[in-house]
């Protein structure tokens, strides 16, 4: 409440000509404070289901930017000219919610050409963790790769980001199994090794996805369980046919050694899976453009 304060008389004194939001709590208080003075509002919503304080601000909020096309969970009295309660003073919109699809920005090294193709006959395999929450990819990846082929397991080469307590277990399983692996607890250019894979395993945050589609990549997400964003940004994803979504119960090391080797056999569907995931990304303009009204 005191931030909202705060803002308000910050606001009074230097008004700005737009207020943009990108979700989260720490967005409650501009948009509130805007309100008030009846300045231009925009928020930005950056998974496929909108969240909790996004939703509490959207009866404030004149645009909504999205970066997936299909976003569930905006309120019925935002999709229709209804009046909402008012809160520290700020009166809700009258007017119904736009809704615009920008995309997600990302870093520019996803944007930029790609790379030389790779001339080696590897099957490259890049496991995204890295946090506690991706637990389940370090236990559940080298099991799925343990049941593969010798043939396979020649040809695999596999990139696992992982926490760094991890690190050298996960080397010396990979090493006993006989498959060239280079384990790290931090990828410096992920966009690199992003394009470099033939298929990528991980979680299903915003960022992580929109880096996807944005490249072009087939990816197996496994989103996490308490969180219903990933769900939704999972959900998108193998929507567009660019991969799989598959919940941490369905995510066996049977399911996974044969989801890889079905891939492996069939590289022509792994180039679908790719074509398909791509989306063009366009989003630092795309958000530019709706703020100033172009």
């Amino acid at each position: 409440m005191l931030s909202v304060v705060a803002l308000i008389l910050r606001f009074m004194l230097f008004r700005p000509d737009r207020v943009v939001g990108f979700g989260g709590y720490s967005s409650v208080p501009a948009v509130l404070a805007a309100r008030v003075w009846k300045i231009p509002t925009f928020s930005h919503e950056q998974n496929a289901a909108i969240g909790r304080a996004q939703k509490f601000t959207l009866r404030w909020v004149d645009v909504l930017m999205t970066s997936f096309q299909n976003v569930s969970g905006v309120p019925a009295s935002r999709k229709k000219s209804a009046a909402a309660p008012k809160f520290a003073g700020a009166t809700p919109t009258s007017k119904e919610l736009k809704i615009v699809y920008t995309g997600l920005p990302v870093r520019k090294e996803f944007i930029g050409p790609a790379l030389e193709t790779r001339k080696d006959a590897d099957f490259r395999l890049l496991i995204t963790g890295g946090s506690l929450g991706a637990t389940i990819l370090d236990d559940r990846v080298p099991l799925g790769v343990a049941t593969l082929a010798a043939a396979v397991k020649k040809k695999l080469f596999v990139v696992h980001q992982t926490r760094p307590e991890n690190v050298d277990r996960l080397t010396a399983v990979y090493l006993k199994m006989g498959v060239r692996a280079n384990v790290l607890s931090f990828i410096r250019d992920m966009a690199g090794e992003m394009r470099a894979a033939d298929l990528v395993i991980g979680r299903s945050g915003a960022s992580t996805v929109v880096e996807l589609q944005t490249i072009g990549k087939p990816a197996i997400l496994v989103p996490l369980a308490i969180n219903p964003d990933q769900a939704a940004n999972a959900a998108a994803f193998a929507k567009n046919g660019g991969g799989f979504d598959v919940p941490g119960d369905k995510f066996t090391a049977k399911w996974l050694g044969a989801t890889i080797s079905e891939l492996f056999e069939n590289p022509a569907r792994l180039k679908s899976m790719a074509t398909k995931a791509k989306v063009p990304n366009n989003a630092v303009k795309n958000i530019v453009d709706v703020v100033l009204g172009k």
